[in-house]
């Protein structure tokens, strides 16, 4: 390379005179861009006298022109770069299988030195297990000491001398009730990156991420049961709800829980819930009707993931009717003679008029309106008798 500025001091030098031995240093300042993507590096000078100089150094070529160069290795530092993305855009809060992803690339690797990762969870959040190296990875750097519960990834590091490459970290993540957000930032340090000390350039946030609950989708029940043996009116209330898709399920291994409606009209004493099972039942002697009570569904991962619904349970009465007549044996002609018919009513109120049938024997008709005795319990009213013919309809 040409270096004018030795061309202007050779030409001051006058060839009859002897100036002796002198020498001239240059210092050149290259820019640290230059030097990227190469090992070595090789720079060459010349230097070339004016005219009528001679040079008689023996190197010189026939021009009297000199010329030497350099050679210096090069260090290229790694680069340290990170992405961190969340298995969904939409945590659901006690839903299992949920995680982040903190892909860390390295760039003209190896790495010199350890590349520390740090993470501090969002409120609710937490881990459900260490993190691990996936298989998807492309460097070999191996990942070491990160902690299996908490909020944090304090500890968590990958060793130096990883290769040029990915090393994708699965951090897998409980969900809690409180958690309101699920985006978050992670952080890479160190590795020989001289840029990789926590600023921006080795932080990465993730796209948003919500935080919901698991829709819970319930279906009305309803069932009838006589009021005097009471009994079963519905098996299982929640067999036919579901908690984010799945069959709502009671007990120590299921995924929901369930009671009656504490924001509804207490349930009947007579109308009982098992909580365990699931089970409706009536208890015995228990009087007639229809009552539509109120139960809540809630999910065990977010006991505050409610919802109520109805389970409708008809009570019906039990109806016996006896008849006697006034006398073993009837006198043709003879007055007072009748007949009487009880009925029985259990369980009651009756839910709809009860219709009494009865077409008398050949030869016997009605002397009078049937009417209701004093000795009756019930409040039954009755009406519509006629007072003659042989029928009572």
């Amino acid at each position: 390379m040409n270096i004018p500025l030795i061309s202007q001091l050779l030409a001051h030098r006058q060839p009859s005179k002897n100036l002796g031995f002198a020498a001239l240093v240059l210092a050149l300042l290259l820019p640290a861009s230059a030097a990227f993507a190469q090992t070595t590096v090789v720079n060459s000078a010349s230097a070339q006298p004016p005219a009528g100089v001679l040079n008689t150094n023996t190197g010189a070529d026939g021009a009297g022109k000199v010329s030497a160069s350099d050679t210096d290795s090069v260090s290229v530092p790694p680069k340290v770069t990170l992405v961190k993305t969340a298995s969904s855009s939409n945590f659901i809060i006690g839903k299992t299988g949920q995680y982040y992803d903190i892909t860390v690339t390295v760039a003209s690797g190896p790495t010199s030195a350890a590349i520390t990762i740090a993470d501090n969870l969002p409120t609710g959040i937490s881990l459900s297990g260490a993190p691990t190296k996936e298989a998807s990875s492309t460097s070999n750097g191996v990942l070491s000491g990160c902690p299996a519960t908490g909020t944090t990834l304090a500890g968590c590091q990958i060793a130096a001398n990883a290769s040029s490459g990915t090393i994708v970290i699965r951090v897998p993540v409980a969900v809690g009730s409180t958690a309101t957000t699920g985006t978050n930032t992670a952080t890479a340090s160190g590795g020989g990156d001289p840029a990789c000390n926590g600023t921006a350039a080795c932080t990465s946030t993730t796209p948003p991420v919500a935080v919901g609950a698991n829709a819970i989708v319930t279906t009305p029940d309803s069932g009838t049961v006589g009021g005097v043996a009471g009994g079963t009116v519905e098996a299982n209330i929640v067999g036919d709800d579901t908690i984010g898709g799945n069959t709502a399920t009671l007990g120590g291994s299921g995924n929901a829980t369930v009671k009656q409606d504490p924001g509804s009209p207490a349930w009947p004493a007579y109308i009982q819930l098992n909580t365990t099972t699931g089970a409706v039942t009536v208890d015995p002697a228990s009087p007639a009707g229809t009552y539509p009570v109120q139960y809540e569904l809630c999910e065990v991962a977010n006991p505050t993931n409610c919802k109520t619904e109805t389970v409708t349970v008809t009570i019906t009465p039990s109806i016996s009717v006896v008849k006697t007549a006034s006398a073993s044996s009837f006198t043709v002609g003879a007055p007072g003679q009748y007949y009487d018919i009880t009925v029985t009513v259990a369980s009651g109120p009756t839910s709809a008029a009860i219709t009494i049938a009865d077409n008398l024997p050949t030869g016997i008709s009605l002397s009078g309106a049937p009417t209701k005795e004093a000795s009756s319990t019930s409040n039954g009213a009755l009406s519509g008798c006629p007072a003659t013919g042989n029928n009572l309809t």
